[in-house]
């Protein structure tokens, strides 16, 4: 499990740990980041800081589900630079995933 690192995401991650005390600790993890937009590159940041800044609710929502299509489309047409730019964006996030790869 991962989740963000927001309040609500580390009291889950501290419940789950509690819940399921038999297991691994590490299996239940929260990024360092609040939001997982807050990945994204730095060339999408402006439109990030504006969602961060939105109340919780649909419009959020839309605004974050609109920028993930923006996102996905710039991957399809620049896969290469996308990558590049996901390499260091996403540091953090490229890394726990391994991690859990090399679990399996």
């Amino acid at each position: 499990v991962i989740v963000d690192g927001d309040a609500p995401g580390i009291e889950s991650v501290n419940k789950l740990k509690q819940k399921y005390s038999s297991w691994n600790p590490e299996h239940f993890m929260s990024f360092e980041k609040k939001n997982f937009e807050d990945y994204y590159p730095m060339r999408f940041k402006e439109k990030v800081d504006k969602i961060n800044s939105m109340n919780n609710g649909q419009i959020k929502q839309e605004a974050k589900r609109s920028l993930l299509n923006e996102v996905m489309a710039w991957i399809e047409v620049d896969k290469e630079e996308a990558k590049r730019e996901f390499e260091i964006s996403a540091r953090e996030v490229i890394n726990k995933v391994g991690l859990i790869a090399s679990c399996l």
